[in-house]
């Protein structure tokens, strides 16, 4: 895969993917190291790189979409969000439900344009753009009566919080049973 080095604002190094320049598994002489190559933040991590009309039958979809967080281990869960143009799947509709004294792993996959996954109370932001799954891993303290975390797109587009139609979803923190 063939990926491009970015300065960033404060003089950082942000490594991006760019659409269309994937490459197949033979050899092109670069010998540089995958693994530094990943896009790593405390606000995210590309995971994998998939068709945005595709996302559905990507195997972190199958096995994690659903509205209530999917136990992986211990404490660790999983879910997998879908962002749309004012929609997250789970999230808008229906909160995403997680557990109590949980580390919750959320991938995240745009199938139109770059969205952001925001839960302000927890310090996440993150970019999502179409083709490319992000994991950003949060923790959930314990259950205090309606624990809820609002989700926001901190992106131009989608940010109308005037206006009914912003882009917002909820996860809510249950008991543990």
């Amino acid at each position: 895969m063939k990926r491009r080095e970015v300065l960033g604002l404060l003089g950082s190094t942000t490594v991006i993917s760019l659409p269309g320049c994937l490459d197949d598994d033979s050899s092109t002489g670069d010998e540089t190291d995958d693994s530094e190559l990943d896009q790593t933040s405390p606000d995210g991590e590309v995971v994998a790189e998939v068709d945005p009309d595709d996302l559905s039958n990507h195997e972190l979809f199958e096995q994690y979409q659903a509205e209530e967080a999917t136990h992986v281990e211990d404490d660790e869960y999983a879910v997998a969000v879908k962002l749309l143009q004012y929609v997250y799947i789970p999230g808008t509709v229906d909160p995403i439900e997680v557990p109590e004294n949980s580390e919750v792993s959320f991938y995240l996959g745009s199938k139109d344009v770059t969205h952001a996954f925001t839960i302000e109370e927890k310090g996440v932001n993150v970019e999502v753009p179409p083709g490319e799954i992000i994991e950003v891993t949060v923790q959930f303290e314990e259950y205090e009566e309606s624990t809820e975390y609002e989700i926001t797109c901190s992106e131009r587009f989608c940010e109308k919080p005037e206006q009914q139609d912003a882009m917002t979803g909820w996860i809510r923190v249950l008991p543990e049973p």
